[in-house]
């Protein structure tokens, strides 16, 4: 594991293309790394080792999300077409039942 210490643009240029109000509203909110602490003096610094580790968290629960939604999507889908086919079968309008008259 690295013990590089990074600052805010760096982990902007190299790691996170995110805005600083971004980053600290995700770090007010308990969502990001807290810095190190280092008494008020000079740049806010984090290791690196653990902004890498919560980017794959970060990364992993957004494939997740991106799943999940996808998956729903498909639900949604699939239930808008099943409700559409009981109505056209209770309106007498069933396309297939047409067919075979």
């Amino acid at each position: 594991m690295s013990k590089r210490l990074i600052t805010l643009r760096q982990i902007q240029a190299e790691k996170l293309p995110r805005s600083r109000s971004w980053i600290f509203a995700e770090l007010k909110a308990g969502r990001f790394p807290e810095p190190l602490e280092m008494n008020g003096a000079g740049p806010n610094l984090w290791e690196e080792s653990v902004i890498d580790a919560w980017l794959q968290e970060f990364v992993a629960a957004a494939k997740k999300r991106a799943g999940d939604n996808s998956s729903a999507a498909q639900r949604s889908l699939d239930a808008q077409t099943l409700v559409a086919r009981r109505r056209a079968r209770a309106s007498g309008h069933d396309a297939a039942h047409d067919a075979a008259r």
